[in-house]
C-alpha cells in the first residue's frame, strides 16, 4: 500500500496481522475496496466485505436476549466478537442504518489499535457527537467505506451547490442515511459550508442545536461555532414538507471574522431531525 512492503496476504481472513500495525485507516479502506473489486462500484456491497474478512453478521433483539444481563439504556445497537468472528446488530434496524452499524463493527475488527475480544457499541457510539476515541474512529472508517473512499466528495464537488436535493440523490445512490450524507457533504466540501442539526427540545420551546459540522474553508475564514435556535412553529413548518428534498430557503446577515456576511440558509428535515445548510452568498 503506497509503496509499503506489505504482503498481499497481510489481511488474514481470520485475523488482522501485525504487519498492518503501521497502516493508516484510509489505506485499509482502499485495500478492502481494491481487494473486493469495489473501487469503481456505484455503492458498497457489504456482504462482499464480510465474506472477504470471514465475518458473519446476524440480527438480535438485544432487549429480549440480554434483558437479564443489562439495563435497557445500556443495551447495544451492535457488537462484534473477535473469537467467534460474528457481528450482531439490533434486529429491525432501518437497512441504511444497519449498513453503517455493520461497517462500524468491521472498523473495530480491522483497525489495528482496536484489536480486542469483544466490542459492545451502544446508540451514542454511532452518533456524530460520540466522544470515545475508538468509536469516533470506527464511525469515520464506516463513513469512508460507505462513500467508497473519496468518491462521494469528488462527485459532490462537481455540483455548484450542496443542497437538500443533492443529499437525497447521493444518499439514495450510496445507500446511506440522509444524515450521514449531509454530514459528509458539509465536512468534505471544498467550499465554505456549515451543517446545523437541531434536536427536539421541550414541547413549545425553541429547538436547540444538536451539533454542527463545518468545512475546513468555512472554519478558517468565518467561524467554527454559532448560537442558533429554531422556533417550534418554524420547525413544524419544515417537518410538514414531507420529503427531505423539499426545503425552505432564507438569507441572514451573520457576524464573522470577516465582518458581517450574508449567508444563504436552506432548512430541511428527514422527519427525525431538522438540518440547515449555511453558505456565504
Amino acid at each position: 500500500l503506497k509503496g509499503r512492503q506489505v504482503e498481499a496476504d497481510a489481511f488474514s481472513r481470520n485475523q488482522i496481522k501485525s504487519a498492518f500495525l503501521d497502516i493508516e485507516a484510509d489505506e485499509i479502506v482502499k485495500y478492502l475496496l481494491r481487494e473486493t473489486d469495489q473501487e469503481v462500484a456505484s455503492s458498497l456491497d457489504i456482504d462482499t466485505i464480510l465474506s472477504y474478512l470471514k465475518l458473519q453478521c446476524i440480527e438480535m433483539d438485544f432487549l429480549q436476549e440480554l434483558k437479564e444481563l443489562m439495563e435497557p439504556e445500556k443495551m447495544p445497537r451492535a457488537l462484534i466478537s473477535f473469537p467467534d468472528q460474528i457481528i450482531a446488530v439490533q434486529s429491525g434496524l432501518y437497512h441504511r442504518r444497519k449498513r453503517f452499524c455493520i461497517l462500524h463493527e468491521v472498523a473495530h475488527y480491522v483497525l489495528p489499535e482496536h484489536r480486542h475480544d469483544l466490542f459492545i457499541c451502544k446508540n451514542e457510539d454511532f452518533s456524530a457527537d460520540a466522544d470515545k476515541k475508538w468509536e469516533v474512529e470506527a464511525n469515520e472508517f464506516a463513513s469512508e467505506m460507505i462513500f467508497l473512499g473519496g468518491k462521494l466528495e469528488k462527485e459532490a464537488n462537481q455540483h455548484p451547490k450542496i443542497t437538500a436535493s443533492l443529499v437525497k440523490e447521493l444518499a439514495d445512490k450510496y445507500s446511506a442515511s440522509y444524515e450521514a450524507t449531509a454530514r459528509r457533504l458539509a465536512h468534505k466540501s471544498l467550499k465554505p459550508y456549515m451543517l446545523l442539526v437541531f434536536q427536539e427540545g421541550v414541547a413549545g420551546e425553541d429547538l436547540p442545536l444538536k451539533y454542527i459540522i463545518s468545512s475546513k474553508v468555512l472554519k478558517a475564514r468565518y467561524f467554527s461555532d454559532i448560537a442558533l435556535k429554531l422556533k417550534p412553529e418554524f420547525a413544524s413548518e419544515i417537518k410538514a414538507l414531507g420529503d427531505i428534498s423539499s426545503s425552505i430557503e432564507q438569507k441572514a446577515f451573520i457576524e464573522t471574522a470577516c465582518g458581517k456576511v450574508e449567508f444563504e440558509m436552506e432548512f430541511f428535515s428527514n422527519s427525525i431531525n431538522i438540518f440547515t445548510f449555511m453558505t456565504p452568498v
